[in-house]
């Protein structure tokens, strides 16, 4: 009897290290996998931002070409009014069109550098007035009415 117990008892134990062990082996495997995965995935959004980072340096570089003769042209004294105030127009959309650019090329570098934002107060009335002096044009021709109306003359935030 005691032959016996020994060898039921050898057995379970025999049978709890192989399951201890194969508890083990998938635990490392899964761990394994999981950082397969954050890896792959990393390696999938890097290679998001630097698509996106490369088509802002594709973006930038027309732009480039484009405002170089506009400043020109705008330089131009024989000018009609009308063609400067759509030169006008088209200068601060290429000035806001290259910095959006540039941001997004900082952007890349403050991730690979590690950055923090750096918040600036603002006067928000402003910043809307000159946001829709952006469309106010389009608009003009689109026969559609843009106006900004507050109860304040500047807001800070």
């Amino acid at each position: 009897m005691r032959l016996y117990s020994l060898i039921i008892f050898l057995f379970l134990l025999a049978a709890g290290i192989v399951a201890y062990i194969m508890f083990r082996r998938e635990k490392r495997l899964n761990d394994k996998l999981a950082m397969q995965e954050q890896k792959q995935s990393e390696e999938i959004y890097k290679a998001k931002i630097d698509f996106f980072i490369n088509i802002a340096h594709e973006v930038r570089t027309p732009l480039t070409l484009i405002k170089t003769p506009l400043d020109q042209l705008m330089k131009d004294d024989k000018l009609s009014p009308n063609a400067r105030k759509y030169l006008t127009i088209i200068n601060k959309n290429a000035n806001r069109l290259l910095n959006l650019v540039n941001q997004l090329l900082d952007f890349r570098k403050a991730e690979a550098e590690g950055n923090r934002l750096n918040f600036v107060e603002t006067d928000i009335i402003a910043l809307i007035h000159e946001v829709c002096d952006y469309f106010r044009e389009a608009a003009e021709q689109k026969a559609i009415r843009l106006s900004i109306e507050s109860n304040e003359d500047a807001f800070y935030a």
